[in-house]
């Protein structure tokens, strides 16, 4: 018998990983959860369904704590999701919660605290300012913060999907 305690926890990820980043823990033996949707995108030519991320760059695991650090040298893997300075701990019922919805197939859209506040410090993660530093400015919508970039004297506000950010230490 094993006296190991098993946790849901979260791992932020970088944009349009959450699907590799669930193979590559799986493939480490953690077990997973990555809630996935069925919608149906159009393009100019067809339709076709496809199953994305209901929650975009965020993937569960369920770990001992002491071990969420252990994964985070893993490509895609940016940090874990914290709550007051600590991994923020999500209860079994809540992940059952989360199937359940997933199981009545109806339209489901997230809208969560964001984590972003006015003054938060942060650095772009992806996309052609990748590795810039500034400031979250406000937030435009849901999805997407204007932010403050510093350079030579002068600030650009750029607006930036969210899920290409991340907070800057």
């Amino acid at each position: 018998m094993s006296d190991k305690k098993l946790y849901w926890y979260a791992y932020r990820t970088r944009s349009r990983a959450e699907k590799k980043v669930e193979d590559r823990l799986k493939q480490h033996g953690v077990e997973v959860y990555l809630p996935l949707q069925e919608t149906v995108r159009v393009w100019s030519d067809r339709k076709k369904k496809v199953k994305i991320p209901l929650i975009p760059g965020l993937i569960f695991v369920r770990l001992e704590e002491h071990r969420l650090n252990d994964y985070l040298i893993l490509p895609g893997i940016s940090y874990v999701i914290k709550y007051l300075r600590k991994p923020a701990l999500i209860r079994d019922f809540e992940i059952q919660n989360i199937k359940i919805l997933l199981r009545k197939q109806v339209d489901i859209e997230p809208c969560g605290l964001n984590e972003w506040q006015l003054g938060d410090p942060i650095e772009i993660t992806e996309g052609i300012f990748k590795g810039f530093k500034g400031k979250i400015l406000k937030n435009k919508d849901k999805n997407a913060l204007i932010v403050k970039i510093e350079s030579l004297g002068y600030h650009f506000e750029i607006t930036i999907p969210s899920n290409l950010l991340q907070k800057a230490t």
